[in-house]
């Protein structure tokens, strides 16, 4: 089925990517995630959910899609 990777985007144009095979799990990590990011961290320029097919990452599965998206500004 489907694989969920957040993409943490900092200040510095750094992208971190935190990768789940649980689509519950993932959303748990993002909405904490968005809390850290709208109200105590200010590095944290924005946050993407992805989701993506088994075996692929969302550089080469054209079907990736963003499924929940913040950023600051």
């Amino acid at each position: 089925m489907y694989n969920y990777t957040i993409s943490i985007i900092e200040n510095n144009n750094k992208i971190e990517r935190l990768n789940y095979n649980n689509e519950e799990a993932a959303t748990n990590i993002y909405k904490a995630l968005y809390m850290i990011a709208r109200y105590y961290v200010s590095d944290i320029e924005g946050l993407q959910l992805w989701q993506h097919r088994k075996g692929k990452t969302i550089d080469n599965d054209p079907r990736a899609r963003i499924i929940k998206q913040y950023y600051t500004n």
